[in-house]
């Protein structure tokens, strides 16, 4: 008689602790949801910002648009003998060791 009597304070005592968890658990699910849902919303965003930049990236890039805006400079063409290459000389950075 005493062991049932345990064993239904057992039960009678488990099922709140088991109401708890799974209201618990519930709620870090929901939270978890929301964080998820806000990262798909930036993801959406960086994807649309990086297809924009890639399509400016393409039109200054465009020979069309270097070509113009090197003639509204006054710069022109040059052949392989009036080319003038420059080199500098490497400059060691701290980190290169």
């Amino acid at each position: 008689m005493n062991n049932k009597r345990v064993f239904i304070l057992l039960i009678a005592a488990a099922l709140p602790v088991s109401a708890f968890l799974l209201v618990d658990q519930v709620y870090r699910y929901d939270h978890l949801m929301g964080q998820v849902d806000l990262l798909h919303a930036r993801q959406t965003e960086l994807f649309e910002e990086n297809k924009r930049t890639v399509v400016n990236i393409a039109i200054l890039r465009a020979p069309e648009r270097i070509d113009r805006i090197a003639r509204e400079l006054g710069l022109k063409k040059g052949s392989g003998r009036s080319l003038l290459e420059i080199t500098l000389p490497s400059i060691r950075r701290a980190s290169d060791g």
